[in-house]
């Protein structure tokens, strides 16, 4: 009997490079998400200190270049901030499109890998039933048997 070759083996293959490739896009996104976290957290972390150290100089008597520069200051900051944390939020909606397209790459792979599997059950079906004939045929060229002359 001949072996089982699939069809759509060449579909199969280019499924499973097109979901690799989802996978390290999906990974690569989370991966700069991930470092625009640290990047916002870092700048939340300026902003607050810059925050901290505009809120000292309010109780005291400092010349107004010094408050205006200190403002100056928390501005550019909390600008950073910002920044940021519009930054991470656009990375947010790159990572659920990679995500997405992943999920629609990994349901196409096992759509093929369901389709090979049927065609590999229908083959060994095909199989079995054939040499269930062949076996058939040789019983029936030696009809008298041990068991029929135990009758």
């Amino acid at each position: 009997m001949k072996r089982f070759t699939f069809r759509l083996n060449p579909l199969l293959m280019l499924r499973e490079i097109k979901e690799g490739e989802a996978a390290r896009e999906l990974r690569d996104a989370l991966g700069a998400q991930q470092k625009l976290e640290v990047a916002l957290n870092v700048a939340q972390g300026v902003a607050e200190s810059a925050r901290a150290k505009l809120e000292n100089t309010e109780g005291r008597s400092i010349g107004a270049l010094d408050f205006a520069a200190a403002l100056a200051d928390f501005d550019r900051k909390l600008a950073v901030e910002r920044s940021a944390g519009e930054s991470l939020r656009k990375q947010g909606e790159k990572v659920e499109a990679a995500r997405r397209v992943w999920e629609q790459a990994v349901l196409e792979l096992k759509t093929v890998g369901k389709l090979r599997e049927k065609a590999a059950n229908a083959h060994q079906r095909e199989v079995s039933r054939k040499e269930q004939i062949q076996l058939d045929e040789v019983g029936m060229r030696f009809p008298k048997t041990i068991m029929s002359t135990q009758s």
